[in-house]
């Protein structure tokens, strides 16, 4: 009896193992996430700047700034023009496991009724958040795009913070825990809106409004796929 006990013993600790492990993945930068990022960066940083034209990059983003602000306070959404080509191109690597999860984690709305069974015993196989507020809650206006589902353990967590940009939104990380529009714009797009020139917190802002610029192009980036075969978004 005992035999098969630590036979038990030693099979859970071996499947805990793993899926630390494979958390543990997700966690540091590689080569093909560097450059992953690299172009989302290069992406978002052209998207905004034909979408909002002006004489330098950071005027765009100001006027960007304004533009998220005045439709987030009137509970609409401003749907961007973007290269749908070059964002299928860019997304075919960034959607592959060992990427996505590096960036983003797996969202889950739970509910009462709900029994979430994808799990390793005390932890999960990839990161994953689980959101128990109402439906109606989670689709208000703006705020679907930008939930909580930033990996803060493995791009937020291991992006150098020598900027003053990305120093802030760090600390408001640790603060409020979601990273919020309320937090970003102003740090980023608003105090620190002279940081933006700088190609780290043109990665960073490519990372935190990826899914608005997927949603923008008919994608959903938490299900990582398009919303429908031939969607038209108005």
């Amino acid at each position: 009896m005992k035999y098969y006990f630590f036979i038990i013993l030693f099979i859970f600790q071996i499947n805990l193992l793993c899926c630390q492990s494979s958390l543990k993945d997700y966690t540091y930068f590689t080569p093909e996430r560097k450059q992953v990022l690299r172009k989302m960066g290069e992406f978002f940083d052209q998207t905004i700047r034909e979408n909002f034209p002006a004489e330098t990059d950071t005027l765009s983003y100001k006027y960007f700034a304004y533009s998220i602000a005045r439709h987030t306070r009137c509970n609409g959404i401003y749907i961007l023009n973007v290269d749908r080509v070059r964002l299928r191109e860019i997304n075919q690597v960034l959607f592959k496991d060992h990427n996505y999860y590096f960036f983003f984690v797996r969202y889950l709305h739970v509910d009462n009724s709900s029994s979430d069974t994808d799990v390793c015993p005390s932890t999960d196989r990839v990161p994953t958040v689980r959101d128990n507020r109402p439906t109606k809650e989670k689709m208000n206006g703006f705020e679907w795009l930008f939930g909580d589902i930033l990996n803060k353990d493995g791009y937020i967590g291991v992006i150098p913070a020598d900027n003053p940009a990305i120093r802030d939104i760090r600390r408001d990380l640790e603060l409020t825990i979601d990273l919020s529009m309320t937090t970003f714009l102003p740090n980023v797009l608003g105090v620190n809106l002279r940081e933006v020139s700088k190609p780290e917190v043109k990665e960073l802002c490519a990372v935190v409004f990826w899914r608005y610029l997927c949603a923008s192009g008919g994608v959903n980036l938490v299900e990582r796929k398009k919303f429908c075969d031939n969607c038209v978004l108005e």
